[in-house]
């Protein structure tokens, strides 16, 4: 919970950058997924000396766009 509005953040943002277009690519729930990973432990471990992964796979239960 204490990272809970943080890792909000980061996936809003990772969003806001993508057009309609983009969210439309069948590679990019994947590609999102992954890079979504990253940039969540990246944030977790950013003040711990060794950078094991926290966050192993992101999992969309639903994936729609208007």
């Amino acid at each position: 919970a204490f990272n809970e509005g943080k890792i909000k953040q980061i996936v809003g943002t990772f969003f806001q950058n993508m057009s309609i277009k983009d969210v439309r690519n069948s590679e990019i729930k994947a590609k999102a997924a992954e890079e979504l990973k990253k940039a969540i432990n990246d944030y977790l471990t950013s003040n711990e000396k060794q950078k094991d992964e926290i966050i192993y796979e992101i999992v969309f239960n639903e994936w729609f766009y208007q």
